[in-house]
């Protein structure tokens, strides 16, 4: 559900801040009004197969703490070190995670507006000229939150030293599928190009827990799969043919 919300929140926030021009934007109006409605009506459609699916999850037994110099680098089992969620009941951790998927998918449906208002008001209307700075203010805005997460750990933050090289990966490969989808919207504009990026995460995602993690499994499964596969690539095709 989570992702559900999340995902249909920030392609239609970011859709509409370009198709209506909201924040200063100009306005995108497509040539098809048509054929723009009707594939983001079926993108967030495509979205909902994906509650449907199953996944077989395996939980990891987490063991003792071990602490270097400064840093700890495991969770204890102890009930005393449980995360601040694990003592919600679940109608407030529902709450939350609601809330905090409302509000992620809001921002992040408008985490590339302020690039596309400074190209608008300066002279070069190049997206690559502003790259710069917008991953500059992501490294500064992470390292922030960063220190003042282990200000309030008392310089003892929680670091999972297994996760940090996929994150660094996950990131360099994130920065270039961002460069991507502005090249995508030079061609294009937003109202086309973001909503037809926000289609093809969930196809990734979901084919690695096929092919490579194995948490997708049986009949029922795949064709719920290639139902919503089959929507958001005929969504993207419409989005596409409506410029």
């Amino acid at each position: 559900m989570g992702l559900l919300i999340w995902g249909s929140l920030s392609l239609i926030t970011g859709w509409a801040t370009a198709r209506f021009g909201w924040f200063g934007l100009d306005a995108n109006v497509p040539s098809n009004f048509t054929l723009n409605y009707i594939g983001i009506v079926l993108a967030l459609i495509s979205a909902i197969f994906y509650i449907f699916v199953k996944s077989e999850t395996r939980t990891a037994q987490v063991d003792s703490v071990e602490s270097t110099n400064s840093t700890q680098v495991l969770i204890e089992s102890d009930e005393n070190q449980l995360d601040f969620f694990d003592r919600l009941n679940p109608v407030k951790k529902r709450i939350i995670g609601i809330s905090l998927a409302i509000t992620s998918g809001i921002l992040y449906g408008q985490c590339n507006t302020p690039v596309l208002y400074t190209t608008q008001i300066n002279e070069s209307k190049n997206y690559l000229d502003y790259m710069f700075s917008y991953y500059t203010g992501i490294l500064l805005g992470s390292l922030g939150y960063f220190v003042l997460y282990s200000a309030l750990k008392k310089n003892k933050p929680i670091v999972y030293p297994q996760i940090i090289l996929p994150g660094l990966v996950s990131g360099w490969m994130w920065g270039v599928a961002n460069v991507c989808y502005f090249l995508a919207t030079n061609a294009l504009n937003q109202a086309i190009s973001f909503p037809i990026s926000n289609c093809g995460p969930p196809i990734v995602a979901n084919f690695w827990g096929i092919v490579l993690y194995k948490e997708i499994k049986g009949k029922r499964n795949l064709l719920i799969l290639g139902a919503g596969f089959s929507v958001a690539i005929t969504a993207s095709v419409l989005i596409g043919l409506s410029t």
